[in-house]
């Protein structure tokens, strides 16, 4: 019986722990699942979890406690916070995630190397922790944007001091790329892991890697449109612009129409609050005249411009993205300024001194300069804006001031071309256009194989669009053979080319691009055009073409090929030469023998060379000579040789006045041209 009473004794004594431990641990359990209620008062649910510690032998209370302190970022909860998670962490120190909390504590505090020493420290206890790599993956590429590139750093308003810090932000890169790397090894869907390591990979000139990166993304959520702008931003970054574009081209094909509208409309709209909300978005026939009208050289088969957009978009999305926040780069100020005036000129940082913490930057273009404040981790505004000198405080100042900003991609080779546009009346209701242009020997490799004539090797691209840019005509073609002019206009002599258009009345955009093949110079020219419609039952006159000379040939019947006219694209004469001018004069009042009787009066004046700004006082007309006519047919064709010998050099204006004596009726034309020194 004693035998008995001793073994049952024993049972009690091993089987009552346990049985015990059981309960505290229920009650642990059901303790802070209240305290996980956020409905209830801080007092009270800090209440419930120190009732938990009591109950329970491990730190998991205690590291409750911690979490729901650091949860409230005060220095004093913070305090709190790393007193709980000491304790937790003696009671196990072997486990990761407090030791990620004690990480995370000095992280909120702003002590970023302590947090990156407790974070490796997790890491080290539990390698496949995807949080605890992403998190050092963070620090590392944090610390690399901020010391790869030699920056301008201001610790004070007093001191300005130059560092390099190459080396220490080579490492960072280095190590931000591994853990970032092990994170995607062990959780391919961690995108903000993903994203971060684009950016390393970004700023790290490493435009490989990115294409590799977003590529393998892309394959798998093809969806996407982001995987497929990183890839083209990649592409671009290593200058393959053909896959780029082609790249870009499916992401945009990815988005639904108010998508593609909404991302072509960042750069268009003054009014970020309409941006963001998606309100009041441009047009269909808005967006297209104004990126067609941008596109810098229409002989390539892709938009610069919008090429340079989506490359804005992409770098926005990638590199000011905040993923932790789930806010994309083009909702950020820093975001929204890049893609309307894009990479700064100079970039200079403003540091904390004390904690080597990023307080403000400041991105300097051409005539302006954008301050941002940080307002935390990956969180800034616009705090102010400059421009030329002037400092103010709206963003949106600047935005109606200066809309957009970009760098013609072409101008170290790009050259204007001089030229001049005539309009006559033509056939069937149309108007007859005659385009002439000039291209410097200088820019131009070309050699005699006659007198006169110059071989060329060329790429010629004319584009003709309405008024809201659409193509009305396209024409690209090789020129290998094109005159040599010499004369009054010019003593060095130009290659010279011409075409005749019959349009219809209306407004357009005129192009004219000529590529070089050999030295790569492009001549372009550009105008605006509005054609006239010359009816047949009003005097009217033509546009006054300007010419070298102008030679009446009475072998060939009437009409505009009667003349051999050498224009002037140029729109210039020598001092001691002449400016000939030739026009049309249609719908003269025949009498009722058939005859026409009108005048032509000829007027000029010397202008200031301000002439076009305003307020500028222009001189009267001079009237040169009048000459009377009486002719067969009612429309006819005219011309005058100007002699300006020994005139003052600047720029003139000539007038043709003409005057239908049996109507009384009068029109005008004139031009402008400039005597050379």
């Amino acid at each position: 019986m004693l035998r008995l009473a001793l073994l049952f004794t024993i049972i009690l004594c091993v089987a009552g722990p346990s049985a015990a431990a059981k309960r505290d641990a229920y009650k642990v359990a059901a303790l802070l699942a209240s305290a996980a209620d956020t409905s209830l008062s801080h007092m009270k649910r800090v209440s419930l979890m120190e009732r938990a510690v009591r109950y329970d032998p491990s730190g998991r209370a205690m590291h409750a406690l911690a979490r729901h302190y650091l949860s409230r970022g005060t220095v004093l909860s913070r305090r709190f916070a790393r007193q709980w998670v000491h304790r937790a962490m003696k009671r196990e120190p072997e486990n990761a995630a407090y030791v990620k909390t004690y990480a995370e504590i000095y992280w909120q505090a702003g002590s970023r190397d302590e947090f990156y020493e407790q974070i490796r420290r997790a890491i080290a206890l539990s390698p496949n922790d995807a949080d605890a790599l992403y998190q050092a993956g963070r620090y590392a590429a944090r610390e690399m944007m901020y010391n790869l590139e030699r920056e301008t750093l201001k610790s004070g308003p007093e001191r300005k001091r130059r560092f390099n810090y190459g080396n220490y932000g080579m490492a960072m890169r280095e190590q931000a790329i591994g853990y970032l790397t092990r994170v995607l090894e062990v959780d391919p869907e961690h995108r903000p892991a993903r994203i971060l390591l684009g950016q390393v990979y970004l700023e790290g000139h490493m435009a490989d890697r990115l294409v590799a990166l977003f590529e393998d993304y892309a394959k798998r959520h093809p969806e996407d449109w982001d995987a497929y702008f990183f890839t083209g931003l990649g592409y671009q970054t290593r200058e393959d612009l053909e896959r780029a574009f082609a790249a870009y081209s499916e992401g945009l094909e990815l988005m639904s129409t108010l998508e593609q509208q909404f991302i072509r409309s960042v750069v268009v709209l003054t009014d970020r609050e309409a941006l963001r909300d998606g309100n009041e978005l441009p047009d269909e026939e808005t967006l297209r005249r104004f990126w067609t009208g941008r596109d810098p050289l229409f002989l390539t088969p892709g938009n610069e411009r919008m090429l340079e957009h989506c490359r804005r978009v992409a770098y926005a999305n990638l590199r000011f993205a905040d993923p932790d926040r789930g806010v994309a780069g083009w909702e950020t100020d820093r975001g929204q300024v890049y893609i309307r005036y894009g990479q700064p000129g100079a970039r200079n940082i403003y540091l904390d001194r004390m904690n080597y913490v990023l307080l403000r930057e400041t991105w300097s273009y051409p005539g302006f300069s954008i301050t941002f404040e940080r307002l935390g981790e990956n969180n800034w505004n616009v705090l102010q804006v400059s421009i030329r000198g002037s400092v103010r405080s709206r963003y949106k100042d600047l935005v109606e001031r200066v809309p957009e900003y970009y760098s013609d991609p072409y101008w170290l080779k790009r050259y204007d071309a001089p030229f001049e546009i005539a309009r006559f009346r033509g056939e069937d209701g149309k108007t007859r256009v005659e385009l002439y242009y000039a291209l410097s020997g200088e820019h131009v490799a070309h050699r005699e194989v006659s007198s006169g004539l110059q071989a060329v090797d060329l790429r010629q691209g004319l584009f003709l669009f309405d008024a809201g840019w659409r193509e009305v005509r396209k024409t690209i073609s090789p020129i290998h053979r094109m005159p040599w002019i010499e004369g009054n206009a010019v003593r060095d002599g130009y290659l010279f080319w011409g075409e005749r258009l019959s349009m219809d009345p209306g407004t357009y955009h005129l192009a004219v691009e000529t590529e070089d093949l050999n030295k790569h110079s492009l001549g372009t020219l550009r105008d605006s055009l509005q054609i006239r419609r010359y009816g047949r039952d009003r005097l009217a006159i033509s546009d006054l073409l300007l010419a070298q000379r102008v030679v009446e040939q009475d072998d060939r019947p009437f009409g505009r090929d009667r003349f051999m006219v050498l224009p002037n694209p140029l729109k210039q004469c020598q001092r001691d030469a002449s400016m000939s001018f030739y026009f049309e004069v249609y719908n003269l009042k025949r009498d009722e023998f058939g005859a026409t009787s009108y005048r032509i009066t000829y007027q000029t004046r010397l202008l200031p060379e301000k002439w076009k700004e305003k307020d500028v006082v222009i001189p009267e007309w001079t009237t040169a000579v009048t000459n009377s006519y009486r002719e067969t047919r009612d429309w006819q064709p005219h011309y005058l040789t100007l002699d300006m010998e020994g005139s003052t050099p600047g720029p003139w204006a000539f007038r043709v006045i003409v005057e239908d004596r049996q109507t009384a009726s009068k029109a005008a034309s004139s031009a402008v041209f400039r005597v050379m020194p």
